[in-house]
């Protein structure tokens, strides 16, 4: 048996809402700056995964090595 729509949970909830105010910023941020914000989002993303996975793991490789 369906139950009617006002006895349904409602959808999205909190992440959802949250999840729309970050798309609807990131939308905004596009149409006000272009093509500049996905060039900020991958230079943020390049620095940052390099440190983790490159710079990080060999520092700690030489501590343990003792070099």
């Amino acid at each position: 048996m369906k139950s009617s729509p006002s006895e349904e949970p409602a959808r999205g909830g909190f992440m959802g809402r949250h999840f729309r105010r970050i798309s609807d910023k990131m939308r905004y941020y596009f149409k006000r700056y272009g093509w500049k914000v996905g060039a900020a989002i991958f230079l943020y993303y390049l620095v940052r995964d390099t440190i983790l996975y490159i710079i990080l793991p060999i520092l700690i490789a030489k501590e343990i090595a003792g070099g």
